[in-house]
């Protein structure tokens, strides 16, 4: 008896049918990690929507973020990805990379000195930078082969001291979180206490406050930054005099908003654990959005900065750097976007949606239909899965 096989039709039917079957099967779980993704960015902009609203009902204003660049949307880039200000732009092309720079002039990050618990990360991250580089492998840029020996430690950065320009030094970043955070608690844990005195950066961002236990103020930064540092004893869990620091009424404040940043946002640490504030993990569980940013395990790197001169087109990475910091994503790994023209009575906090592409608010729709070409027509694609939240 002879076995009838398959004929070429019927291999070719079963084909398409497991074909159609896995093209549904990817579309499904495609719309699920979709729904998570932007249900994850729903929850994070109501957080901090949430905050930024008692920041207004206890200072009378929205986080008054400072420029840290341009609003202008033409300005060309340099090899680190900063805005080149002081040149007029040399075109009015619109790229992606731009805008987005423009809408983070406002930034949501804050940033500052690593801990000293952190040098011999930054150490292995200057290392195997400066392999990567001998040996021509990815990174940064190739100007950057000079190397990164001094990537821990701000010491070197002194002769900057007096640079108070976001574009020419980078050794605090004052954005959105540095506002709803106790910013003192984590931004003055750096290595050197000094520079707190020391950088223009610092002291025209802060007012020296007064102690908490008399309402005398204090003489210095570096007293301040003396009790929030951590102890030098590996064995004290807990630096007994930095409760004077955390009951500053800017500090304390924060507690009222903070349990709403449970899980939202993101460090550049290396293997961050778990960050404590008035007792919430403000990381919490879901910390898949970690992998985008700072250090990890699988090679990433602490973001690199450079004193500089920044405006310029070219980069010798002279005195090169690498900064800690605290930001906000959105479920589709990219940081949120803040703005709030002065007075400060009104905001708009929104995320690029899953394009990754956005257009800021501050240009009006007529000015859009202006745009030559099809740029308007590509600004509003850009702008079509934005998810925004706003103060009216």
């Amino acid at each position: 008896m002879i076995k009838k096989g398959f004929s070429l039709v019927e291999l070719l039917v079963v084909v398409v049918v497991i074909a159609i079957l896995m093209a549904v099967t990817f579309r499904i779980m495609g719309a699920g990690e979709e729904e998570t993704s932007r249900s994850l960015t729903v929850r994070r902009l109501h957080a901090l929507e949430t905050c930024i609203s008692g920041y207004f009902a206890a200072f009378g204003s929205y986080p008054p973020v400072r420029l840290h660049g341009s609003r202008n949307i033409y300005c060309k880039l340099n090899m680190q990805g900063g805005q080149i200000v002081d040149k007029e732009p040399e075109d009015d092309k619109i790229e992606s990379k731009r805008v987005k720079a423009a809408c983070r002039s406002q930034p949501v990050a804050m940033n500052f000195p690593f801990r000293e618990s952190d040098w011999e990360a930054i150490e292995k991250a200057s290392y195997q930078l400066q392999n990567m580089f001998k040996n021509n492998k990815g990174g940064v840029v190739e100007a950057a082969k000079t190397g990164f020996d001094g990537l821990r430690t701000p010491q070197q950065l002194s002769g900057k001291s007096d640079e108070d320009r976001w574009t020419h030094l980078n050794l605090f970043r004052f954005g959105l979180m540095s506002f709803l955070l106790p910013r003192f608690m984590f931004m003055m844990q750096g290595p050197d206490v000094s520079i707190y005195d020391k950088f223009t950066q610092w002291g025209d961002n802060n007012n020296i406050p007064c102690r908490f236990e008399d309402g005398v103020p204090y003489e210095s930064w570096e007293e301040i930054a003396k009790q929030v540092r951590p102890p030098s004893n590996p064995g004290n869990q807990i630096n007994d005099e930095l409760w004077k620091v955390a009951l500053l009424p800017s500090q304390i404040i924060t507690a009222r908003w903070v349990a709403c940043l449970e899980g939202c946002c993101h460090s550049q640490r290396l293997n961050p654990g778990k960050i404590m504030v008035w007792g919430v993990d403000i990381l919490g569980k879901d910390q898949s959005d970690l992998s985008e940013s700072g250090m990890t395990a699988q090679g990433r790197y602490p973001p690199v900065f450079s004193s500089g001169d920044l405006q310029s087109e070219g980069n010798d990475w002279t005195q090169a750097y690498a900064l800690d910091g605290i930001s906000c994503r959105d479920g589709w790994g990219e940081e949120l976007y803040y703005y709030s023209p002065p007075p400060h009575q009104g905001y708009r906090l929104w995320s690029s949606g899953p394009n990754k592409h956005t257009f800021p608010p501050w240009i009006t729709d007529k000015e859009i239909d202006e745009l030559k070409g099809n740029d308007a027509k590509m600004v509003r694609a850009w702008k079509a899965d934005d998810l925004v939240h706003t103060s009216n």
